[in-house]
């Protein structure tokens, strides 16, 4: 390879990984809008739900290809799923995407014990993994994942008292 094109893809490349790093400093922010289920297979004990995200993108515009993601809920495998259609995200901007997600149900039953014996905490961990073209040339692979806890006792003290006696009867 001649030294001039070998400056020209070094060059290039560079020039991809600065663009990389500088949208590192505005990372997207994914909301959860919505559920809905799709089909349930009560003898293969699975959902098929599709879960409706907004991408909130304060940088520049980008591509995600090839999403996959796995849910886990008290270190319970409880559901995973996989986009191949790309996403578009528009710069400085917001878009929704529905997402194909299937459920184990047959998790579910350990998901429940471990969240009352863990004092009604529910622990949740979601890893993803997605392609995002640079330069219509290259593909970078990125890996995201976010965990936490969602304390189920205190969401339910807070309910209102007519939503509390449906749900837990009359004191």
């Amino acid at each position: 390879m001649p030294l001039r094109l070998k400056l020209i893809t070094a060059s290039l490349l560079i020039f991809a990984l600065v663009g990389a790093v500088c949208a590192e400093e505005k990372k997207p922010n994914v909301k959860l809008k919505g559920i809905a289920l799709k089909h349930l297979d009560v003898t293969s004990l699975v959902a098929d739900t599709t879960v409706t995200v907004e991408i909130e993108n304060p940088g520049p515009a980008f591509t995600i290809k090839a999403a996959s993601y796995r849910l886990k809920l008290n270190d319970h495998e409880a559901a995973e799923g996989h986009q191949d259609e790309a996403i578009n995200v528009p710069a400085e901007s917001s878009v929704t995407a529905d997402l194909p997600l299937t459920v184990n149900l047959a998790a579910l039953p350990g998901v429940t014990w471990r969240t009352i014996t863990d004092g009604l905490n529910l622990n949740y961990e979601l890893a993803t993994e997605f392609d995002v073209p640079l330069l219509g040339m290259f593909t970078h692979k990125m890996q995201a994942s976010f965990s936490g806890t969602l304390p189920i006792g205190d969401m339910a003290l807070s309910l209102p008292g007519k939503l509390k006696e449906k749900i837990f009867g009359k004191p």
